[in-house]
């Protein structure tokens, strides 16, 4: 193992992560370039922009891929960390960083990662705030499989737990949070996070931070309008005490870290918040002076206004020619607030659901004569809107789907997101030339409930039985409700890309891969053909 994990090992991630660990900059932000030298690493700090800019080659971010890698299908995921030295540990340490920095949603090193953390902080080393600026940094990357992965974020909301007390550790979360959002459009993860802090700050009643939070993401709602994850955690901020569900999960974390000699107290529910309605009122008078065509930060405030009725006045009233305002003083019924928003973009089906005097038949056509035949045959099955939580959360995991070229997903029942096909060709690695089909069937009790997947085809998979089920951490003990449905696509791809032999479903294929790469490479092929191994038959699937 020493030939492996020794203080030469890992130098390029060495020297990234004490740059990012040690810059004074709150933003580090790093960017492929094709030009930059291979086997380097440019780093430029600027005081201007409070940045430091790092940039690499492909071929150098691949070198620190497969460096990691190799070390990994050398020695496997299971280690006795208490046996490593201090040399092997910190190696180890590297080479998990180097996975997290190249590979999204790698369940296993995430797990092992953790107990390397929670290894060196037992052994009396500062850890915990520098792996907290280094996987911040990996969060405003500009790399947007890492940036917007499920499981980095949950780690980072970890990792908080026994660094909430340190006032510029938040502050310097809050900037990095916002650059997450504002790198991808509708980060969910990043935007996930952001209301859990906020929601904290609210119940820890640190109210400076909070204020400030809040003055931040208003200022960045007003320069996206049409990003609907930045202005669902602008709305959240202005609900804070609306959801106890941050503080318990920050509760739950507080255990463990207790459990690991890290001693943090559990917080309490945050007091009662004033009103937000005259602020919800300001922003509604700068969206409409601004004209804004977009239906979600209507929406965003709309939902969090206590004064429904106030705020469609105050937009009939704002959207009415000079001539109509006085008029509009003495009717502000629904049917003409309608008829002012139509003026100027087709936003008034959107808000005729909340008014319960509207006529349903004629709401129902409107929208249906706006969508495509095949949702506009859903919403007439389903004449009254009735959408579920799970199928609004199915809704948005589909629409943000980003899927390499070599997987695709089919809907055989394009009304019917709850039931689908995935199918993968890898491009590289064993299984490599074949076609793999899997069905998806996602349950109403999504997403506290993970999706349920299985192989349609009989194939020679160390992580896939005979039977077609699937053994993929995030779809068993390592599921959250955060984790998006491109997560768990991608952790399936990944199974093909690196079958793990050390948590098998197919014991006697996980045997032959550890025990000889080659004959289980033998395997694969003669099984992907649709030949016989060890006495059973497979499909073919090439």
């Amino acid at each position: 193992m020493s030939q492996w994990l020794t203080d030469d090992a890992f130098k390029l991630l060495r020297g990234l992560y004490s740059q990012v660990v040690t810059t004074k900059c709150t933003i580090s932000s790093l960017q492929i370039i094709h030009d930059a030298p291979d086997g380097e690493i440019l780093f430029h700090e600027s005081a201007e922009t409070d940045t430091l800019d790092i940039a690499m080659s492909k071929k150098t971010y691949l070198m620190i891929f497969a460096e990691a890698h190799a070390v990994f299908e050398k020695l496997g995921y299971k280690f006795d960390l208490q046996l490593l030295t201090g040399t092997e540990l910190w190696a180890l340490y590297y080479a998990t960083t180097s996975i997290m920095l190249t590979t999204n949603e790698h369940s296993t090193i995430w797990r092992l990662h953790r107990e390397v953390v929670f290894e060196l902080h037992g052994r009396g080393e500062e850890i915990i705030k520098n792996d907290f600026d280094y996987v911040t940094f990996l969060a405003t990357s500009k790399l947007k499989r890492v940036n917007k992965s499920s499981m980095l974020f949950h780690w980072i909301r970890f990792l908080m737990v026994p660094l909430f007390e340190d006032l510029e550790v938040i502050k310097t979360l809050i900037h990095r949070l916002l650059r997450s959002i504002e790198v991808h459009f509708a980060n969910y993860c990043a935007g996930y996070t952001f209301q859990w802090l906020v929601r904290l700050l609210h119940a820890s009643q640190k109210q400076e931070l909070f204020e400030y939070a809040g003055l931040q993401i208003r200022q960045i709602c007003r320069s996206h309008l049409s990003d609907i994850t930045i202005w669902e955690t602008y709305s959240v901020w202005l609900t804070a005490d609306s959801d106890p569900f941050a503080v318990d999960l920050f509760n739950r974390d507080v255990l463990q870290w207790n459990k690991h000699s890290v001693f943090v107290t559990e917080m309490q529910y945050g007091p009662q918040m004033s009103g937000t309605d005259d602020v919800v009122l300001e922003d509604l008078e700068w969206l409409v002076k601004v004209k804004c065509a977009y239906i979600s930060p209507y929406e965003s405030l709309y939902k969090v206004t206590n004064d429904k009725d106030a705020f469609k006045h105050r937009l009939y009233i704002l959207r009415q020619p000079e001539e109509d305002i006085f008029n509009a003083r003495d009717d502000a019924s629904t049917e003409r607030l309608l008829s002012a928003m139509k003026k100027y973009h087709k936003i008034h089906t959107r808000f005729a659901r909340y008014r319960e005097e509207l006529d349903d038949e004629e709401v129902a056509e409107q929208e249906q004569a706006r969508q495509s035949p095949e949702a506009a045959a859903s919403t007439a099955a389903n004449p009254l809107g009735k959408v579920s939580a799970a199928q609004i959360r199915l809704q948005k995991d589909v629409t943000e789907l980003e899927l390499p070229s070599t997987v695709k997903v089919e809907f055989p029942d394009p009304r019917d997101l709850f039931n689908f096909r995935i199918f993968i060709r890898p491009a590289e690695g064993y299984y490599n030339g074949g076609v793999f089909s899997f069905t998806v069937e996602i349950g109403d009790n999504f997403p506290i409930d993970p999706p349920k997947i299985k192989c349609t085809q009989k194939i020679y998979h160390p992580n896939i039985d005979l039977e077609g089920n699937v053994c993929l951490n995030i779809l068993r003990e390592d599921w959250l409700p955060v984790l998006s449905l491109n997560s768990v696509i991608l952790g399936l791809n990944f199974l093909f890309l690196e079958p793990n032999p050390n948590d098998p479903l197919n014991k006697a294929a996980a045997n032959v891969l550890a025990k000889n790469t080659a004959t289980f490479a033998r395997n694969v092929r003669l099984a992907m053909r649709g030949l016989t191994i060890d006495y059973e038959n497979y499909d073919r699937v090439v």
